[in-house]
C-alpha cells in the first residue's frame, strides 16, 4: 500500500473517531471505537477517491465514515433481539495487536473465525458488539437463523463450477468481490454432492472456497493438487483468506 494513500485513511479515521484504533491489513481497514468495530473493504475506498485531490479526498472518506457510524449508533438493531439485518461472515483470525472484533464460537477449520456482521451502504460491515455477540452465542437457534440467511441472502448468484479427471472432482464456489463466500464451510452438505462425507475443503479468498470430495482413491494425489491450487488463488485473491486447506471428516475439519 502507497504511504499517501494510508496517510489519507489515518487522516480521515481521525475526523469521525477521534480515539479509534484503525488497522490496515492487505485488503481492509478496521477501526474500533469504543465496543464498535467496523470493516472497510480497501478496493472500494481506492474506487472512491480514485482521481480526487487530497482535500476532496480525504472530506470523501470522511463522509463514509461519518454515515457508517451514524448508522450504527443511531440504529436500533445492534441487539440481539433485532438481528434480520445481521449476517455471519468467516474469515481468518486477526492477528494479536490488530483492532479485535467479537467473535462466536463454531465448528471452523483452524486458523478461522466466525464475525456477526451487519452489511452497511458501502459495503461496510459493521461488528455486533461484544456483549450481544456472547448473547448471540450461546443462541444456536439465531447463529442458524444468521447463517441462513447468509447464504440465502448474500449468496445469491454464487457461482458453482465443477473440473472432473478421471478419478476426481474438484469444485469451486465464487462470487468475486462477496465477503460472505466462505460462510459455505458452515454449511459443506448443501455445496458438496450428495452422499459425501468426507473433503478437502480451501479458502484461498474469503469471495472462494474449493471443494474435492474424498473417495479413496489416490487422495493424496488431490491433496497436492488442491494445496497448489489454493496457494496460487490466495496469492492473487482481492480478498485473500488462507492458501492451507483442510480435511472435513462430516463433521470436524483437521489440517490437510
Amino acid at each position: 500500500m502507497d504511504g499517501g494513500f494510508e496517510d489519507l485513511l489515518h487522516d480521515a479515521v481521525r475526523t469521525v473517531w477521534v480515539l479509534g484504533v484503525p488497522t490496515l491489513g492487505p485488503d481492509v481497514l478496521r477501526v474500533r471505537d469504543d465496543d464498535l468495530c467496523f470493516e472497510f473493504a480497501l478496493p472500494a475506498l481506492r474506487r472512491a477517491v480514485a482521481g480526487l485531490p487530497r482535500r476532496r479526498a480525504l472530506e470523501q472518506l470522511r463522509h463514509r465514515f461519518a454515515a457508517a457510524d451514524a448508522t450504527a449508533r443511531g440504529s436500533g438493531s445492534l441487539q440481539v433481539g433485532d438481528a434480520a439485518d445481521w449476517r455471519l461472515r468467516i474469515g481468518p483470525a486477526w492477528e494479536e495487536g490488530e483492532a479485535a472484533a467479537a467473535v462466536v464460537s463454531l465448528p471452523l477449520p483452524e486458523g478461522f473465525e466466525a464475525f456477526v456482521v451487519r452489511p452497511g451502504e458501502h459495503g461496510e460491515l459493521l461488528h455486533l458488539p461484544t456483549a450481544a455477540a456472547e448473547q448471540l452465542g450461546g443462541r444456536r437457534a439465531a447463529l442458524g437463523a444468521a447463517l441462513t440467511r447468509t447464504i440465502t441472502g448474500e449468496l445469491v448468484g454464487v457461482r458453482v463450477e465443477d473440473h472432473h479427471d478421471a478419478r476426481h472432482l474438484l469444485r469451486r464456489v465464487s462470487l468475486p468481490g462477496n465477503p460472505f463466500v466462505t460462510a459455505v464451510l458452515l454449511s459443506l452438505p448443501r455445496f458438496l454432492p450428495a452422499g459425501t462425507t468426507a473433503a478437502l475443503v480451501a479458502a484461498p479468498g474469503c469471495d472462494e472456497v474449493l471443494l474435492a470430495p474424498l473417495t479413496g482413491d489416490r487422495d493424496g494425489e488431490l491433496t497436492d493438487l488442491v494445496r497448489r491450487l489454493a496457494q496460487q488463488r490466495f496469492a492473487g485473491s482481492a480478498l485473500p483468506c488462507t492458501p492451507h486447506p483442510h480435511r472435513w471428516d462430516g463433521r470436524r475439519f483437521h489440517p490437510a
